[in-house]
């Protein structure tokens, strides 16, 4: 197994290998040679494509990064001449890599996993065995998050406290996945800023348009907590757009909640369980593991359409929103797809009033990971790439 091509900062290099692999498997050093007749995984192509030295066979994961959001290759260089099995993990990058000239004995499609045993809505009516109790454990910390959070439970109505008094009993949780190190001013933070745009749009039409919902709440995960607000919005000075999120995100009166620090597996996907939906603003991604948790959690998916999103989610419990191409420094190409923010909040508006819409998401999609984002799969197709019986047989 190798990793990138490309030095890495100190504290991802510390936390990119698991601390414990396979006697097996084991790390080699990009620029060293690899042992006799190994099999080499890359989880980062390099630029040239080309096969680890020494090794039988190399098969190396093609990020969605080398295509531009209107499916050409990054830079324009050609991949006719690589000798490493790329593993496309969308239909969408797989076409990219064949239309950049990419030998198609050498493109290899692994589609996208999740692991669902871990992301999986369990309140479907779904019959638990009786050794399930850590599901059962976790369908319990879910609801203690809820609640922890001022949430209530999810798809409480509104109800009257006994004295003639409306109240809501729960929020709808929008759940908003920020890039790492994403700042509103910053090229990244785009699709932050512009869920938050929707989402003070969805506020100003509440409760007018909320047709007696829960009230909606806003969860940003990966922005934090911290109240220096130039390190969120990448300047001592922000931009008029920034100044403008920031006051929205002030203004939140605990309607937005920002989460950061480093979370295990286990965690967010507690957290990806206790929210109701998930919301995305730009797409153009061929890895997007948030859309997959999504579904096998049971949200309602909001993402623009178009890329490889439509491979991961459908219509039965997404909500896809019209894109187009648009300018994004720093994207590669500078190019992004992207949605309107007024388009985003009628998505968002849609998804908290919809009790219907809601009650089919918690179905449909987790019957959908199950069916088609499996981990298992994604590993079985893998291993039949590393495997192949191409080889000769006494390098095996």
């Amino acid at each position: 197994m190798q990793w990138a091509d490309a030095p890495l900062p100190p504290r991802w290099r510390a936390s990119a290998l698991p601390p414990n692999l396979p006697p097996a498997v084991k790390y080699v050093p990009f620029a060293a040679r690899a042992p006799a007749h190994s099999v080499v995984l890359r989880l980062s192509l390099p630029p040239n494509g080309t096969a680890a030295v020494g090794a039988v066979r190399t098969a190396a994961f093609a990020p969605a990064g080398m295509l531009c959001a209107d499916g050409t290759l990054a830079g324009g260089a050609p991949l006719a001449f690589s000798d490493a099995i790329l593993v496309a993990q969308s239909r969408w990058v797989a076409e990219g890599l064949l239309r950049s000239g990419a030998p198609a004995e050498r493109v290899a499609l692994a589609p996208l996993g999740v692991n669902v045993d871990v992301f999986a809505h369990r309140s479907t009516g779904e019959r638990l065995s009786s050794s399930d109790a850590a599901a059962r454990a976790s369908d319990a910390s879910v609801r203690a998050l809820r609640r922890g959070l001022g949430w209530g439970e999810a798809g409480e109505a509104v109800v009257d406290d006994g004295e003639g008094q409306r109240m809501r009993a729960a929020r709808f949780a929008f759940l908003h996945v920020a890039p790492a190190a994403a700042t509103v001013d910053g090229a990244n933070g785009r699709p932050l800023a512009a869920v938050v745009e929707a989402f003070a749009d969805v506020l100003a039409r509440w409760p007018a348009e909320g047709g007696g919902a829960p009230e909606p709440v806003l969860v940003l995960l990966g922005l934090g907590s911290a109240t220096n607000e130039a390190a969120i919005v990448g300047s001592a000075s922000p931009s008029a757009a920034g100044a403008h999120t920031m006051a929205h995100l002030r203004n939140g009166s605990g309607r937005v909640v920002r989460l950061g620090g480093a979370w295990p597996e286990a965690a967010v996907a507690q957290l990806f369980r206790a929210c109701d939906a998930l919301v995305t603003a730009e797409g153009a991604d061929g890895y997007a593991p948030d859309l997959s948790r999504a579904a096998a959690a049971g949200l309602v998916v909001i993402a623009p359409s178009g890329a490889a999103v439509e491979e991961l989610v459908d219509e039965s419990f997404a909500l896809l929103v019209p894109s187009e191409l648009a300018d994004a420094p720093g994207a590669p190409c500078g190019l992004t797809l992207r949605t309107s923010q007024q388009a985003l909040a009628r998505a968002m508006l849609r998804a908290a009033t919809d009790r219907e819409l809601r009650g089919a998401a918690s179905v449909a999609g987790p019957r959908h990971a199950r069916e088609r984002l499996r981990m298992e799969t994604t590993v079985d197709v893998l291993l039949g790439i590393l495997q192949d019986d191409m080889w000769p047989d006494d390098q095996v």
